[in-house]
């Protein structure tokens, strides 16, 4: 890619991490307090805790989205329209109703009323009568 290789001597540059100033050595080359460091570690702790949370959200949306989108027949992209709608229309946060989408084999109501108002015919039938 045209950067000269890294060789064993060479340590890369530390990143920052967006919004985080890490703690640095004071003007005479000594660590940092410790309390700077428990502070970061904790800080960096809630962030991760924040980015777990958001990947669980979006791998039960995207889950949601193939069940739409096999019970409807419909896109991915649709799918995911229809399920925004329904969580809209009812104020609910959008990963929640995902996961009664996902848990349920029948078709929430809202999420059928907002297939509808998109003009989506879904196959009603196929999950939702087995229950």
């Amino acid at each position: 890619m045209g950067g000269r290789a890294l060789s064993a001597v060479d340590e890369p540059e530390p990143r920052a991490v967006a919004g985080v100033d890490a703690p640095s050595a004071g003007a005479d080359g000594a660590a940092p307090p410790a309390s700077a460091l428990v502070a970061l570690v904790e800080l960096l702790t809630e962030r991760n805790r924040q980015l777990e949370r958001a990947l669980e959200s979006r791998i039960v949306i995207e889950q949601a989205k193939g069940v739409l989108a096999e019970r409807l027949g419909v896109e991915p992209n649709q799918a995911f329209e229809i399920l925004r709608r329904a969580a809209r229309s009812q104020r609910r946060r959008i990963h929640l109703l995902a996961a009664e989408v996902v848990e349920s084999r029948e078709t929430p109501a809202v999420v059928r009323a907002a297939a509808a108002a998109l003009h989506v015919d879904g196959d009603w039938t196929s999950a939702d009568s087995a229950t």
